[in-house]
């Protein structure tokens, strides 16, 4: 359980475990907890918190979710030509639905029939693509998988899925995209699988 988690890690890191310094507690809790962010961790632990955290964000208003201009517009048009947008990501799905239910956008949730998360398994692993190819019905050839991670893509690749490398300007930049398709806006995407 989680109880039986947070007690083991408190052994192992030394935290007091009785309730009488939950300062301390607290303190190490939040130190661990960034340093797991600073080093870019995909624990599906702290995407739980996160997701906890935008929940209570995003449900009083203080939060709202960003969206580049050009993905809503592909979304709907990719939508009306009938195909199945889905969604796997390091975040929890509870913090996926509350992202694109709560966007600038606006309730983005409609456009998308799944979502996936680390629970499926990590994103640079080809069986975690496996396991959503299996989930989606249909040839792994046939699905997309976008992301701005080639390792993440290296590894869809390796499933037999299609691959694009997205390129926004506020993302690190990546040396060599290898063998996938480049983009830097959703608009692109057509032309960019198609071009040679």
């Amino acid at each position: 359980t989680g109880a039986e988690s947070f007690a083991q890690w408190q052994a192992v890191s030394g935290l007091p475990t009785d309730s009488s310094e939950p300062a301390k507690i607290q303190a190490a809790v939040t130190q661990h907890v960034h340093q797991l962010m600073d080093q870019d961790i995909k624990a599906t632990g702290l995407k739980t918190l996160q997701g906890l955290i935008w929940k209570s964000g995003f449900e009083s208003g203080e939060m709202e979710a960003h969206v580049y201009p050009d993905v809503l517009p592909a979304l709907q048009q990719w939508k009306q030509a009938g195909l199945d947008l889905r969604i796997y990501s390091s975040g929890s799905i509870a913090a996926q639905k509350l992202f694109f239910g709560h966007s600038l956008e606006g309730n983005m949730l409609q456009l998308f029939s799944e979502h996936y998360d680390t629970t499926s398994g990590s994103k640079k692993e080809a069986d975690s693509y496996q396991r959503i190819t299996t989930d989606t019905n249909v040839a792994a050839g046939e699905i997309l998988f976008l992301s701005d991670v080639p390792a993440e893509l290296d590894a869809a690749a390796s499933a037999g899925l299609s691959t694009a490398l997205c390129q926004r300007p506020e993302n690190p930049s990546t040396e060599d995209p290898c063998q996938h398709a480049v983009f830097s806006t959703f608009d692109q995407v057509q032309a960019t699988l198609t071009s040679p």
